[in-house]
This record gives C-alpha cells, structure tokens and sequence, in this order.
C-alpha cells in the first residue's frame, strides 16, 4: 500500500473496525504516531549530514570534555595507524581464511572529518600542515634511497656486474616499494578525508574552525 493512501491514524482505525480491545487500539494509536514522526523526520529530501550535525553540535563544549580540545593533535598518529592496518588488510585479500581482509574503508577518514568539525578543530588541524610534512618526509626518504642506489651502481674494484645482488641493495628495493604504497595509501585516505570535511565544512557556521 502506498503512502498516500494512509492518512496519520490509519492502523488506529484498522484494530476499531476490526473491533479490537481497547489495549491493541492504543498501541496501533502509538504506532501511528511513530511511523508519522518518521514520515516528517526522515523523507527522501532529508539532509542526513546536516541531522547528524545538527543532533551532536554542541554536546562536547563543556568542561567534561576539555580533554578533547587536543583531539587535532592526535591526528597524525591516527592516520599512521589507519594506513598500517590498511595496508596489512589488503595483503590479507588473496589469502584464504582471512577475514580481517579488506580492499577499502572510508569510515574512519569520514569519522575523523566529522569529529573535528563537532570540536570545531578544522583550523587547529590545518595547522600542523600533517599531509605537507608527510609528503616531505617520504620525499626525502626516497631521494636518499635513490642516492645509495645510484652509489651502488657504480663500478668497484674486484666487483663483477654478474655478481649477485647483496642483501643491501635487495632491502634498498624492498624500502622503495614499502614507501611507495605507503604514499599511495596516504594519498587514497587523503582524498576521501579532505572530501568528507568539504561536505562537513558545508555545515560549518563561521565559528566552526
């Protein structure tokens, strides 16, 4: 039956023409009334982010909660935890018997979005430059990695080029491919955090942060 053909106290009526006790009319009464509050509050035009703002704005901004003010702080170490667990979930994928495996999951980069736009810390976290840092530090990484390779490159004295290769420059390769899909991953995270705080920061009063 469609919606429209249900007016606001339409299984009330239903339990008195099918005569009902008085008891059963008034949970069907309550129920009419529920599935009302639900027609109003969540219809298909509803702004779930905006609710989801909306609901919790606010609620931290007491003394019970000042330790919070520091949460932008933490977000470095989150992020480095996050992309760790990310990239041992995907080894995980072609193994059998693995069910902590997983291709990809935006619920902490949109979870981390919304708590900093609830503690209004956007401009805080902004500060730390977190993602400018990490791309100079694997940058710098990667350059002297190249150095020691290229130094390995080179001929040496009672060194044949058909010599194997040592353990060294096989870790060197192992460290570039290591740093290669953490920036891969940080970038993946990146892409969908900046994108929830965009949609989050659509909601952000002027003195969200």
């Amino acid at each position: 039956m469609e919606d429209s053909d249900m007016n606001d106290n339409f299984y009330e009526e239903l339990s008195k023409q099918a005569m009902m006790s008085g008891v059963t009319c008034g949970a069907a009464n309550h129920l009419d009334d529920l599935i009302k509050t639900l027609k109003s509050n969540f219809t298909e035009r509803t702004d779930y982010l905006r609710l989801l703002v909306k609901t919790f704005d606010g609620m931290f901004d007491n003394q019970d909660n000042k330790h919070l003010k520091l949460f932008h702080i933490l977000m470095p170490a989150l992020t480095i935890n996050y992309v760790e667990a990310a990239l041992a979930a995907k080894e995980k994928v072609n193994k059998k018997n693995a069910p902590d495996s997983y291709v990809f999951d935006d619920g902490f980069a949109v979870g981390a979005a919304y708590f900093l736009r609830l503690l209004k810390q956007n401009n805080r976290y902004d500060g730390l430059h977190w993602f400018e840092e990490l791309k100079k530090k694997f940058e710098t990484d990667l350059k002297a990695i190249k150095e020691k390779e290229d130094e390995l490159k080179k001929p040496k004295k009672g060194k044949n080029k058909n010599d194997p290769v040592d353990d060294f420059e096989v870790n060197l390769s192992m460290s570039t491919r290591k740093i290669s899909a953490q920036m891969e991953e940080f970038n993946l995270f990146k892409c969908t955090f900046e994108t929830a705080r965009i949609l989050f920061r659509e909601l952000s009063s002027p003195s969200s942060g």
